[in-house]
């Protein structure tokens, strides 16, 4: 009862927190002040922030002790609490980033807005989005130099073909089109391929983002400013084509509702681990005989 209260708990104050900077960014973007109507631009009045809350999520990463995946009972521990703190900030983030950025128009996607109001909504909600997005993704990729071993299990570690392989005979089978089963990891090797490509695209997108911010107070050569803008674009678009797609296999598909389900409450069933992730259960259960040894 005390961890369901704590989850809850969680999940309302991250909900709060993104209602309060969301609801913030959109007041300011036009108000009533000595002067008349104003408008303030977060990228410019804030822009030291982002920089401030990638230093944070180093901090918090360099203090945290995770304790890692474990059964207990009839369950097991997929996602603790920082997994699911990293995911749900940095997929929120994401999603904000991509709605402003498609509103606001990059590379061939025209521009959405016209109006100086909007735009400016559309920029300082890009701002609270880029907030959550260099959160997340900060504390993740920190987290995996604390613990490289938990960086290893993104990782494809098989050779290329072999994967593709494994992931079309698992996507067959979870559509009824083979018998053939695959064991997996826990992370199904589809999921470890798709993720070299978001993380190497998220990386570009934080790196450049940070260099367009740089740009709003420095006078860049042009050339070097228009490579940051083609970085940012490019591997925004390759984020916009992937984490749709990630969200359908990995959450909205019927097959994928026990590791959506994870993701919110830290917890697969023990038959579930057991049959679709069979490499990681019976790694998890040596780990528990090694460590009940040890006493």
């Amino acid at each position: 009862m005390a961890k369901q209260s704590n989850n809850l708990l969680g999940w309302l104050l991250g909900a709060g927190v993104a209602f309060i900077l969301c609801a913030i960014s959109v007041a300011v973007s036009s108000y009533h002040g000595e002067q008349g109507r104003e408008t303030v631009m977060l990228f410019d009045s804030l822009a030291y922030l982002p920089i401030l809350v990638f230093a944070v999520s180093l901090f918090t990463a360099s203090k945290l002790h995770r304790p890692g995946d474990r059964i207990e009972g009839d369950k097991v521990l997929r996602h603790d609490g920082i997994a699911r703190l990293t995911h749900w900030t940095a997929a929120f983030g994401c999603l904000l980033l991509l709605i402003t950025g498609i509103a606001l128009g990059f590379l061939f996607i025209p521009r959405f807005v016209v109006d100086a109001t909007a735009t400016a909504m559309m920029f300082n909600l890009h701002f609270v989005g880029a907030l959550f997005f260099v959160f997340g993704c900060g504390l993740w990729a920190s987290n995996q130099l604390v613990e490289p071993r938990r960086f290893s299990t993104h990782l494809p570690d098989e050779s290329l073909w072999i994967e593709l392989k494994k992931s079309v005979l698992h996507y067959t089978h979870m559509l009824g089109m083979t018998k053939t089963h695959v064991e997996a990891p826990k992370y199904h090797h589809s999921g470890r391929l798709a993720g070299l490509v978001i993380m190497a695209s998220s990386f570009v997108v934080i790196l450049s983002g940070f260099g367009k911010l740089l740009a709003r107070g420095l006078d860049l050569n042009p050339s070097i400013a228009e490579l940051i803008n083609l970085s940012h674009g490019w591997s925004a678009l390759a984020l916009l084509l992937l984490i749709p797609v990630h969200a359908l296999l990995g959450g909205v598909a019927p097959w994928a509702w026990n590791t959506l389900k994870a993701m919110v409450t830290g917890y697969v069933s023990r038959d579930y681990a057991q049959k679709e992730h069979a490499i990681w259960f019976r790694e998890l259960e040596e780990k528990q005989r090694h460590q009940e040894s040890q006493r």
